[in-house]
């Protein structure tokens, strides 16, 4: 349930920076595109930088808006086993937005569109099972 994968992303996310909230859910909030309005528009004065599994690259087309996030926020494609990069319709759109993973740090300062792939350990499970278990 909802309050199981929230205290258990909490857990995941123990750190002085950060802070897992449910704002979607109390916000009645459904997609991605107009959760980043609501947040750019409430805190002005902040630099986003959203974090996308690369195993959404495939079908990320598919999202509601999904020019329109990209051309919002930089974002930060984070490997995952599986993920094969460079096929996607958004990696061939934003190609020429495509930065070295070098740059990741400075990321927040670039504007959108603006996006690279970072190389991590993987870990097989997938998010949700990540966030499910306790």
């Amino acid at each position: 349930d909802f309050g199981t994968r929230l205290a258990s992303a909490a857990e995941v996310a123990a750190h002085p920076r950060m802070r897992v909230t449910a704002l979607e859910a109390d916000l009645g909030l459904t997609y991605t595109v107009d959760t980043l309005a609501w947040l750019q528009l409430r805190y002005r004065q902040h630099k986003f930088v959203w974090l996308m599994g690369s195993d959404n690259l495939s079908s990320f087309h598919n999202w509601k808006n999904w020019e329109t996030i990209a051309k919002r926020v930089p974002i930060a494609v984070v490997a995952r086993p599986g993920a094969r990069p460079g096929h996607s319709p958004f990696e061939r759109r934003f190609a020429s937005a495509r930065l070295p993973e070098h740059a990741a740090g400075r990321l927040p300062f670039y504007d959108p569109p603006a996006w690279t792939f970072l190389k991590a350990p993987f870990n097989a499970q997938s998010s949700t099972n990540l966030r499910c278990e306790p």
